[in-house]
């Protein structure tokens, strides 16, 4: 059942253009939006480094607000655009 999951999700994210760690950054984002940086690395369990790649990738993506218009460098998803 759990690879069955797997790859169906693997199978979606790819589907949305999603990279491996992004699905997990939207959860946590879209539970504690406006966390800090540091504080999402945390709650994703992965390294500062690997979250400001990730981010910068969903920025060009348009998926989490430019770092520009970031206030206290809170980071936010962006709302789809139609």
């Amino acid at each position: 059942l759990y690879s069955a999951h797997r790859k169906f999700s693997t199978d979606r994210f790819a589907e949305l253009e999603l990279t491996t760690g992004q699905p997990k950054v939207i959860t946590v984002l879209s539970l504690h939006e406006g966390c800090m940086q540091k504080e999402l690395a945390r709650r994703c369990a992965v390294e500062p480094a690997t979250i400001t790649v990730l981010l910068a990738s969903m920025e060009k993506k348009g998926l989490n607000r430019p770092s520009s218009f970031r206030i206290n460098n809170r980071i936010e998803l962006s709302a789809p655009s139609n």
